[in-house]
């Protein structure tokens, strides 16, 4: 009887440190009422794309800081939600994946805006030498094949652009400024500093 109740003793202090251990591998959601909703490809912190932390720079006179960053998280967030969709987001370390087969930053060297070849990368600060400086990078998969939505919220001439991106094949990813008002209009905000929800959130 005492070498059974051990037996399951040990068995169930195993279960408690594997399932401790695979909690921490688990992709970060940030909301979890509603369908769309945004998450980290991984769960490694930085200084932009995370929330809270001490390195937290809320100076507006930044292009983009952390604190825009994440005022720019919570609307997407609620714009997925009337899309219906859920988005993963690039947390600044490694690649983000799209259902084609793009990696970012990685394949920026590959994207066209309109037609035309551009210089474009990943800057978190929005400061750069780019044509185009991305401080986010949103990815929806859809069911099928290589269908996605790829989203990159960057400055263009120090003014933010949305841009989007639903290139399946090709030599180059075919990006375009988002026809979407909303998120236009959101991105202009939380750039200036101001916050931006979508309507029946507040």
């Amino acid at each position: 009887m005492k070498k059974k109740f051990l037996t399951g003793l040990i068995a169930a202090a195993a279960l408690l440190t594997l399932t401790g251990c695979q909690s921490h591998k688990t992709a970060t959601v940030k909301k979890t009422s509603g369908v769309g909703s945004v998450r980290r490809t991984n769960n490694t912190d930085r200084k932009f794309g995370h929330r809270g932390g001490s390195e937290s720079n809320t100076n507006d006179s930044n292009v983009w800081n952390s604190d825009k960053q994440d005022k720019l998280d919570d609307f997407f967030d609620e714009w997925a939600d009337t899309m219906d969709q859920e988005y993963d987001k690039y947390d600044g370390s490694g690649q983000i994946k799209t259902a084609a087969g793009e990696e970012f930053p990685k394949d920026f060297n590959r994207v066209q805006v309109n037609g035309k070849k551009v210089s474009i990368a990943y800057e978190p600060d929005g400061r750069g030498n780019n044509e185009y400086n991305v401080v986010a990078i949103y990815n929806y998969d859809k069911d099928q094949g290589a269908s996605h939505i790829t989203y990159f919220f960057a400055f263009h001439d120090g003014q933010p652009i949305v841009l989007v991106d639903e290139t399946t094949n090709g030599d180059y990813v075919q990006a375009k400024e988002t026809a979407n008002k909303d998120l236009i209009n959101g991105f202009n905000a939380i750039a200036a500093g101001k916050d931006a929800s979508m309507p029946g959130f507040r």
